[in-house]
């Protein structure tokens, strides 16, 4: 049987700067068998009131690294916001890779993209895009949202 993991104190802590309030459903680590590490659903609240859900799947690659994927879809007073997340990083969560989109009904826009290599990454932030020298320990974070970017960095 799967085992079960609950993430509600460090996601209120991660959230406690933010207006949006989450709360995580039941992440289910598969057997050793199974590629998928987690797979999760977190609900989003603001005020109090449901808004909508990020989904997010972390799975292990045949080399030992790691994939990510995250869709954070909300709708707020008749908005919406739409994000989806890819990413990749080492067998130790150290990251290679990251990037994050604005999805909507007739297009998508890369809002930030990290790649990594050795000690400097090349970042594509706000639209404009730098290389950047890091230390020795970084890890790779494009805003608050999507969430489940930060237990990527608790796994760090």
């Amino acid at each position: 049987m799967p085992s079960v993991v609950r993430c509600l104190a460090v996601l209120a802590a991660l959230t406690a700067s933010s207006s949006v309030l989450v709360i995580p459903a039941l992440a289910t680590a598969q057997g050793a068998t199974d590629a998928t590490v987690v797979r999760d659903r977190l609900r989003l609240y603001y005020v109090g009131y449901p808004i909508g859900w990020e989904q997010y799947e972390l799975t292990r690659t045949v080399t030992g690294d790691y994939r990510y994927n995250a869709d954070f879809d909300y709708t707020d007073r008749g908005r919406r916001t739409h994000l989806v997340a890819s990413g990749t990083t080492a067998g130790d969560f150290s990251p290679r890779h990251l990037e994050i989109s604005r999805v909507t009904d007739t297009s998508r826009t890369v809002e930030t993209r990290i790649d990594v290599t050795g000690a400097s990454a090349r970042v594509l932030s706000r639209g404009k895009e730098q290389d950047v020298a890091l230390p020795r320990v970084v890890f790779a974070i494009g805003g608050a949202t999507p969430l489940s970017q930060h237990l990527l960095l608790l796994r760090y």
